[in-house]
């Protein structure tokens, strides 16, 4: 590893004590400034006072305004517009897990692309590594572990990230594989084979109930808000434009039943995420197959903002707007598609009161380590960011000029393998390793600035 004072020009050079204090309370609220739910946004706030690792997950925007202004990259990274491709925006090792295929196989994968968008291929790999040091903070079986041996962890996400997209450029894998149980190993498959217990039915009997003979939404106070009859009569009015967003797909599920899309019960989903509380969010139940109550279909629909990422480049906003304009729903369900391997059958978009929704299916096999209680030490630890470093090249790769020319018209990994030698590789992992430290070094001193005014609710102020 060089030594700090080896490295090019770069680094992290954020105002410190009030001056950054003030800068940091100004951005939370100007990012929580679309709604005026007091109460939701108290939970939130005390969600991002809980620990540095949540105020750093639940603050994305404040990274790329720092990227913008505060973290300075090395000259050798700007200016190569072959190394961008779709990112994650939201890139932390609790936002890589797994879900299911559209065949029912439980898959490891990137697992939330709200935040995505077209960037520089690091953005991801400069917030994950970030993540990764903030993780070990905060997890007890991590603790021990000193700064140098979690760089060398690091390496190991790094490496397989690099020898993925090498093989992907080989032709030796297709951008389209999946990290199915065939590809893992170790404690990551040890984790898929425990949430590849979930099912369709125990799903179901999860979130809903059967009454008088229809399935329903179990109310829970902590998960659930009812619609007002107003509010339930705009969304059924504006249902229709959700089927129409899947086009073939929709007609295809009309052959299966004429009610496939009828919505048996909808409710607001509260009190779920971090950076997304605040935003508007449904859990829809649909008849689904004629098989009675267990055919039914429970949907995610999720309201949707401009990415943060946006907040790094003026080039970067004009592209978006370009692409989509405000559409942000069609952005995510590009994104999704770009990114993922198989893409969500169900994956569309719901406009409701000029609003775009992205619309998921929730799936029986969504988790990640934390299910399981966490790592067991270094081992665990190492396997699972092999494992990451595939799932991130995986996505990078899929969704360049092989996904849409009109987004991103190269190559990605064909770009990297030519930028990337053994040198300059190494060089570039020195950098991001001792960026993603400083940055983590500067999170650490964010939440020590505003975790008292975050938990007592001192930063609501008026501005609830």
């Amino acid at each position: 590893m060089q030594n700090r004072n080896k490295l090019r020009s770069m680094g992290v050079q954020a105002p410190k004590g009030a001056a950054r204090k003030s800068y940091l309370a100004s951005k939370i609220r100007q990012a929580n400034a679309f709604y005026n739910d007091r109460e939701t946004k108290d939970l939130k706030f005390k969600k991002l006072g809980a620990s540095s690792f949540s105020f750093f997950r639940g603050t994305p925007d404040i990274f790329f305004y720092d990227l913008a202004k505060y973290i300075i990259v090395p000259e050798e990274w700007k200016g190569q517009p072959g190394l961008t491709t779709w990112v994650q925006g939201d890139a932390h090792i609790q936002n890589v897990g797994f879900y299911h295929n559209s065949k029912g196989e439980c898959v490891f994968d990137l697992n939330d692309l709200d935040s995505a968008f077209i960037g520089p291929f690091y953005w991801d790999l400069l917030r994950f590594l970030t993540s990764l040091f903030l993780e070990r903070d905060n997890s007890g079986q991590l603790a021990d572990l000193l700064d140098e041996e979690l760089k060398q962890s690091a390496l190991v996400f790094l490496d397989a990230y690099r020898s993925t997209l090498a093989d992907v450029s080989s032709a030796s894998i297709p951008s389209t594989a999946e990290l199915t149980k065939e590809r893992l190993k170790g404690f990551t498959r040890r984790v898929m084979k425990e949430l590849a217990k979930g099912s369709h039915a125990s799903l179901l009997d999860k979130w809903t109930k059967v009454k008088d003979g229809e399935r329903v939404l179990r109310r829970r106070k902590t998960k659930y808000r009812a619609l007002s009859e107003e509010e339930r009569q705009r969304f059924e009015t504006a249902w229709h434009s959700y089927p129409a967003s899947l086009a073939e797909f929709a007609e295809d599920r009309l052959s299966v039943s004429s009610n496939y899309w009828r919505i048996k019960d909808v409710a607001y989903r509260i009190n779920q995420g971090t950076a997304s509380l605040g935003t508007t969010r449904y859990h829809v139940l649909l008849e689904g197959s004629p098989d009675g109550p267990d055919g039914d279909i429970l949907l995610d629909v999720k309201q949707q903002l401009s990415p943060p990422m946006l907040a790094a480049d003026q080039a970067l906003r004009e592209r978006y707007v370009e692409l989509f304009g405000q559409r942000h729903g069609e952005r995510a369900r590009a994104a999704h598609d770009a990114l993922t391997g198989d893409k969500d059958i169900y994956a569309g978009v719901l406009t409701l009161d000029n609003v775009e929704y992205a619309v998921r299916s929730i799936s029986p096999f969504k988790g990640d380590y934390t299910d399981v209680g966490g790592f067991g030490g270094q081992k665990d630890l190492d396997n699972y960011l092999s494992h990451a470093g595939q799932a991130y090249a995986l996505a990078h790769a899929r969704s360049d000029n092989s996904f849409h020319a009109g987004y991103v018209p190269h190559s990605f990994e064909d770009a990297f393998a030519a930028a990337m030698d053994d040198e300059a590789w190494s060089r570039f992992c020195d950098e991001l390793l001792e960026l993603s430290f400083q940055y983590y070094e500067q999170v650490k001193s964010d939440y020590q600035l505003l975790a008292g005014d975050l938990l007592s609710g001192t930063l609501l102020g008026t501005h609830a």
